[in-house]
């Protein structure tokens, strides 16, 4: 079975005995959590996690004579806005979120991806494209600040209500 075969997501959600209108938020914290542990990562279970993975922005485009001036701005302005969201993100939601930002590389085979994120690349997911809790809720476009607060806003509610009735270890 493997590591982002769709036996072993059934399985994991065969395994978990929940009330099946809490089972998909509840997997989603299973997941991130059997992730961490399989990373040897610390991880406090009242911490959304956010993983961004974007492609590769100098993929064909950076090479001599491949850019113009102008293009290569762009994709600097782009790239500094980005790390800017960032930052600002990770110093607002310091104690409740946990950021992290990964390059999706044609080079990479994906099943050495996390599995939840290697179920999102076999569905051919357009990059960029960010999970909360392990769930898929941004394609195509990197978010404006404003969504991801939104977004981050939403799921540390969400956490903290699922968090109120169960304890998770």
């Amino acid at each position: 079975m493997g590591l982002c075969s769709p036996q072993r997501s059934q399985w994991m959600e065969e395994s978990l005995s929940l009330e099946e209108s809490q089972a998909p938020m509840r997997l989603s914290v299973f997941c991130v959590l059997l992730q961490t542990l399989l990373r040897g990562n610390k991880m406090v279970a009242d911490k959304v996690r956010v993983e961004i993975y974007e492609g590769d922005p100098f993929t064909g485009c950076c090479s001599p004579g491949m850019a113009s001036t102008s293009a290569i701005e762009r994709l600097r302005k782009m790239l500094t806005k980005r790390n800017e969201t960032v930052k600002t993100l990770r110093e607002e939601f310091k104690e409740q979120v946990e950021i992290e930002r990964e390059i999706v590389s044609s080079r990479r085979r994906y099943d050495t991806y996390p599995p939840h994120v290697c179920k999102v690349l076999l569905a051919r997911t357009r990059v960029p494209f960010i999970l909360i809790n392990g769930q898929l809720v941004s394609e195509g476009t990197f978010p404006s600040i404003e969504d991801f607060r939104s977004l981050i806003s939403e799921h540390i509610k969400s956490l903290h209500q699922v968090s109120g009735q169960q304890t998770w270890y």
